[in-house]
């Protein structure tokens, strides 16, 4: 979908199209899910935050303005939301359970393993390790990844999205990229 028909669907569903909203929510979902399974860590919590954001969305549709991307405006309200759920549970939440006395770990996505059995597995235990990864940085540096390569957001929406400048945006990036690099490369994945 284009950033204009989604500023169309926005508009329209300003106006009370409630078909419109749903339009929406199909095409924001995966990445407002995305962007709160990075952020909480968890699968039940991040579809707690997503369905949270599209009520947020829905009760602040009177004051969009049109002015903001849809995209960056969505995002924004995404982030909040996340960080909103993380300062009221203020706890870390593992990346193993014990269920039944037995060690568990948190599902992430798996590439199809039915297209090519061994790549799947290299790429699955790749995006293992950069997930583990990724939960060891700071929360702002998770956001900032998550927003520009799992949502793919530009760097005029993630600096629109996060409030700050370009040049702020550019450097907390490669701040991000440099110590999840030093992560993988360190092997200090595993807490």
């Amino acid at each position: 979908m284009s950033e204009k028909q989604n500023g169309q669907f926005l508009m329209a569903a300003k106006a009370g199209d409630e078909h419109a909203f749903a339009s929406l929510v199909r095409v924001y979902q995966d990445r407002v899910y995305s962007l709160a399974y990075y952020m909480t860590k968890n699968h039940h919590d991040a579809e707690d935050v997503a369905q949270e954001v599209f009520l947020k969305i829905w009760r602040a549709l009177p004051s969009y303005r049109g002015e903001n991307e849809p995209d960056a405006w969505i995002m924004k309200i995404a982030k909040n939301a996340c960080y909103d759920f993380l300062k009221s549970r203020r706890q870390v939440e593992p990346l193993e359970r014990e269920i039944d006395g037995e060690v568990v770990e948190r599902p992430l996505a798996d590439p199809d393993p039915d297209s090519n059995p061994p790549e799947a597995a290299v790429l699955s235990e790749q995006r293992d390790e950069v997930a583990k990864a990724l939960l060891r940085l700071p929360p702002e540096q998770r956001e900032i990844l998550t927003l520009r390569y799992v949502d793919g957001l530009s760097y005029e929406q993630l600096a629109r999205v996060m409030s700050l400048g370009m040049g702020t945006v550019k450097s907390k990036l490669w701040r991000a990229k440099k110590a999840l690099k030093n992560i993988l490369q360190n092997g200090n994945i595993s807490e």
